[in-house]
């Protein structure tokens, strides 16, 4: 007895049932009736008409739910020529449902279910179970069916398995029998067997596309199988669940190396679409499994995307079976892409699963060994930095003893995860004791990745925590050569706070080492200055500290220079008493004339003059010392040819000259700050401004030669003051004439256009700055182009100005020099290292009220992609 449970629409086409008896054999299933095949052939046929009324009356849709065997007999109908008579209806029950079928089929052996609701793919292991039914004979006998059933099972021989199948259709074997020998064959390794088994099963009654299209995927050309698999995916959302399970179980065993790339490809997107809709899936899903990773094995680079995304529906279904198959794959692969393959799998689809401890070991030694070229060991690294907490135990424990590239690589990590805002205290505190305890060992690469991951600097690090770093750091000092190095380990002393003021006291006292005591006499007024917290009496132990270094008679450092400059910033501090800074300014105008380290004394007293500790008085004096090397007359130049390594003539100027050279940029930093400080007297201040201004027009005019460095240093120190926000529009007007005394020079008119966001209201200078616009659009275009440096550069410039809103004298100069921008800048555009920037600098112009409203649409115009121009 074959009974119908599912595909109620086939009724039509497989019985030539009407619409309405096919909804209706629907509705009874609902009510827990099924129909028998053969019942509703009859009811079908054309002597069947009595059957099809009583299917179709009301009466017997209402009583279907609760109908028995007893009331069956009761509400046949008694007046249809004996219909019921000479064909009784029996109901069986099956399960917690019932079966309205012919008498006669209710005589038969225990009711089988129909193909469709039947499928199941037996296991590997059970194929020899298969041969045990009864074997009736219709056309072979039992001992030829038997055979037939080992070599379709067994046989090497491809032409005796596809003739297997075809002759045990003929046999006389049960429909279930029949399906699972057929189901078996679907697995066959050769593709005409698989074919022949799909036909088979087709003609056992399963959807006829579906049969057909497994028939083509498995044995036609690459496009025909493409296609076929295609039509799958169209055919089975209308399939019941044993027919779905059946299509996905043949189109996985296409996931597999020796398959054409296309094939599979197909096979892999249908899987992934139609996979969420299968229902008990597990031993599916671990057969489906082992086929991508036998895949993956050896062409992994072709088909990562595609078989991620099938992992995804997989994990829609059993997301803990899944993460146990890949995390086994893991352990066992020894191929490392597909290693961390399955673990970013995991981590991507089942974040909370890979925090498991097993995993997250697997995790930390991934790590230590992946490519960083390898996005699935990118996702690794990102999913142990999501894991946070979860993860540190583990990343802490394998630091040790993992070799020089794991370390570095553990310490990365954990640098980005101390990061992280909302890390819990005591994993941070975990991370930096572990980087704390590694850096004495480490290599030289690895205090590298340590200094730069910033342990040192978080808020749950102690003071107690933070000197030991400071101390390690301090010895490291005379060890690292490179600049970046050096730069990484002075950050790291700075950033260590005060805590980095005792071993620097420590270092530039007693060191053995030259370079040290240099650094930390360096670094000391760096962390002095930015320590909120120190007291008074430190820095006078620390000015104490210094002095007597620096008069000491027989002194082994290696030279006074940076203690100067040390005492007079620590000196300047606020908290330094006025006396003890007097005192300090007195050494250092003692020391001007005697000490081979005069320039760094000249930097010294411009710090002490600068800061907020000196009385009134003695701030002037130095002042006005500062002034008088700047308005000193310059040496007679004297100098002569020498010959160079090269053996080549150059002419080398005197000790004096050179020393007068050097010295003046050194005395002009010390008015600057002098300049820039809130505490300088009024009267102070417009004293060096004036003396400045007039030292300028000496230069400018000759009566002073100086160097073209020391003149550009003065030149941008007025540009300083006149954008310190201190001067009068007058004020700024008068020292932009004063620099447009050399406004040939491109770092000059780098200042005036840095000078065109203040006084906007003076002719002046928009009559100044115009000019400087001709300039630039001349150096621009010269027949030797500019180097890139200077394309830059100059384009900035004529940013700056082109903002400005007003230019020139007459009404058209401004619309005039802004056009001359923006064509440079649209020049500009075409060169890869000046796009972004000139784009940038091209809107905002765009947006400027004062710019013209037709220069503005012809800048968004040209802007848009060429295709949107109009």
């Amino acid at each position: 007895m074959r009974i119908i449970e599912g595909d109620f629409d086939s009724l039509v086409e497989r019985f030539g049932a009407s619409r309405r008896l096919a909804t209706r054999t629907a509705a009874l299933s609902r009510k827990g009736l099924l129909l028998s095949e053969a019942l509703v052939e009859l009811a079908c046929a054309a002597d069947g008409k009595a059957l099809n009324d009583w299917l179709l009356s009301k009466a017997t849709l209402d009583q279907a739910e609760h109908l028995t065997p007893a009331q069956l007999a009761k509400i046949l109908p008694k007046s249809d020529g004996g219909f019921f008579e000479e064909h009784p209806l029996s109901l069986q029950p099956r399960g917690e449902r019932r079966v309205l079928c012919l008498a006669e089929e209710a005589e038969e052996a225990p009711a089988a279910p129909a193909a469709s609701q039947a499928l199941s793919v037996a296991p590997a292991a059970a194929i020899a179970s298969l041969i045990g039914g009864q074997e009736a004979a219709k056309l072979l006998t039992p001992d030829e069916i038997s055979r037939l059933k080992l070599d379709l099972l067994t046989s090497a021989d491809q032409g005796r398995r596809l003739e297997a199948v075809r002759k045990l259709w003929l046999a006389g074997l049960g429909a279930q029998e029949k399906l699972q020998l057929f189901l078996a064959a679907l697995r066959d390794r050769e593709a005409e067997v698989r074919a022949e088994a799909a036909r088979a099963l087709g003609a056992l009654g399963l959807d006829q596309a579906l049969t057909e299209n497994i028939a083509k995927a498995s044995a036609a050309s690459q496009a025909e199988r493409v296609v076929a698999i295609a039509n799958l995916g169209q055919i089975l959302p209308r399939l019941d669940n044993a027919q779905h399970r059946l299509a996905l179980g043949v189109v996985a065993g296409f996931v597999r190396p020796s398959e054409p790339r296309e094939v599979v490809l197909a096979s892999l997107g249908l899987l992934a679409m139609h996979l969420s809709r299968l229902e008990g899936a597990g031993e599916f899903l671990a057969t489906l499994h082992k086929e991508m990773v036998d895949l993956a094995q050896v062409q992994q680079s072709q088909y990562e995307e595609p078989l991620r995304d099938v992992y995804g529906a997989m994990y829609g279904l059993d997301r803990a079976l899944v993460s146990r198959l890949l995390i086994a794959t893991a352990e066992e692969s020894s191929v490392p892409a597909l290693q961390f393959f399955a673990l970013a799998t995991i981590c991507r689809y089942d974040l909370e699963g890979a925090a498991e401890p097993r995993i997250v070991r697997r995790l930390v030694t991934g790590v230590q060994t992946g490519n960083d070229l390898d996005r699935n060991y990118q996702a690794c690294l990102g999913a142990l930095s999501q894991l946070r907490e979860r993860a540190v135990g583990t990343l802490v424990e394998s630091l040790p003893q993992a070799s020089e590239s794991g370390q570095e690589r553990i310490v990365g990590l954990m640098g980005t995860m101390l990061r992280v805002a909302d890390l819990s205290p005591e994993a941070g505190r975990q991370m930096a004791r572990a980087c704390l305890d590694l850096y004495p060992a480490a290599s030289v690469n690895v205090r590298v990745v340590l200094l730069e991951s910033g342990f040192y600097e978080r808020e749950f690090v102690d003071e107690k925590a933070k000197r030991a770093a400071a101390e390690h750091f301090i010895a490291d000092l005379h060890t690292f050569r490179f600049e970046r190095q050096i730069e990484l380990l002075q950050t790291a002393l700075r950033r260590c706070g005060r805590a980095a003021i005792g071993p620097l006291t420590q270092g530039m006292t007693e060191s053995a080492h030259d370079v040290t005591r240099l650094t930390a006499a360096h670094l000391l007024p760096d962390v002095v200055e930015h320590d909120a917290k120190i007291s008074a009496r430190e820095l006078e132990k620390l000015v104490i500290e210094l002095r007597k270094l620096i008069e000491a008679e027989e002194s082994s450092f290696p030279t006074r220079g940076p203690l100067y400059v040390a005492l007079a910033r620590i000196a300047a501090h606020e908290r330094v008493s006025g006396e003890t800074a007097s005192a300090v300014g007195k050494l250092l105008r003692s020391h001007v004339g005697k000490s081979s380290a005069v320039y760094d004394v000249i930097d010294a007293l411009g710090y002490l003059a600068a800061g907020a500790s000196l009385g009134g008085p003695e701030r002037i004096e130095i002042g006005h010392l500062l002034l008088s090397f700047v308005k000193r007359a310059p040496p007679t130049v004297r100098g002569g040819l020498k010959k160079n390594a090269q053996g080549e003539e150059v002419f080398e100027f005197g000790r004096e000259t050179t020393a007068y050279t050097d010295m003046i940029p050194r005395v002009l930093e010390g008015l600057s700050r002098l300049l820039d400080s809130s505490s300088t007297p009024k009267g102070l201040y417009q004293k060096v401004l004036a003396d400045l201004a007039q030292l300028w027009r000496d230069v400018t005019d000759y009566k002073m030669i100086w160097a073209p460095a020391s003149v550009l240093t003065l030149g941008r120190l007025l540009g300083r003051v006149a954008l310190s926000g201190r001067e009068s529009e007058r004020s700024i007007d008068d020292i932009a004439e004063l620099l447009a005394r050399r406004s040939h020079l491109l770092p000059i008119m780098q200042v005036l256009g840095e000078m065109a966001t203040v006084s906007l209201g003076s002719t002046r200078l928009n009559r100044i700055l115009a000019g400087v616009m001709n300039e630039l659009v001349r150096r621009l275009s010269a027949e030797q182009e500019p180097e890139m440096v200077e394309r830059r550069q100059i384009l900035e410039s004529m940013f700056q100005i082109a903002c400005r809103p007003e230019l020139g004298e007459k009404p058209g100069d401004a619309d005039h020099a802004r056009r001359a921008a923006v064509e440079a800048l649209f020049d500009a555009m075409k060169e890869r290292l000046l796009t972004a920037s000139s784009r940038q600098r091209l809107e905002a112009l765009s947006q400027l009220k004062h710019v013209s409203e037709s220069l503005r649409s012809d800048i968004k115009r040209r802007l848009k992609p060429l295709g949107e121009r109009r």
